[in-house]
């Protein structure tokens, strides 16, 4: 029987100086550790969902795709999207902050985020 646990802030390797393991070694172990499920949230990416849902389809646990957001002027946010829509408008976002100016960050304020 699975606990009813599931980590919905799990940040992999991906987000720079925040996570260290692999998308897909968090799943495994989250699955070893007979979690319900798991949530990736990278920060201001979603870079490492494709292999964590491999990974988590061959384990045969729950994933839960995500992304931690942090506007400049605000604070983090975790975010689910629940459809293909809202898929969309998150790598829109993403992508807007990616090709601002601010180098190796991404940049949007709390504004930006709400109308998304």
């Amino acid at each position: 029987m699975r606990p009813s646990y599931a980590e919905l802030a799990a940040a992999s390797n991906y987000s720079f100086l925040r996570g260290a393991s692999h998308p897909g070694e968090m799943v495994a172990r989250a699955a070893e550790l007979g979690l319900a499920a798991i949530g990736l949230a990278d920060c201001n990416s979603v870079a490492g969902v494709v292999r964590a849902h491999v990974a988590a389809r061959e384990a045969g646990i729950r994933f839960l795709p995500g992304a931690r957001l942090q506007p400049r002027d605000g604070p983090d946010v975790l975010c689910y999207p629940g459809d293909r829509a809202a898929w969309g408008r998150l790598c829109r976002l993403l992508t807007l902050a990616k090709r601002r100016p601010a180098q190796g960050q991404r940049d949007f304020s709390p504004t930006e985020l709400c109308a998304q």
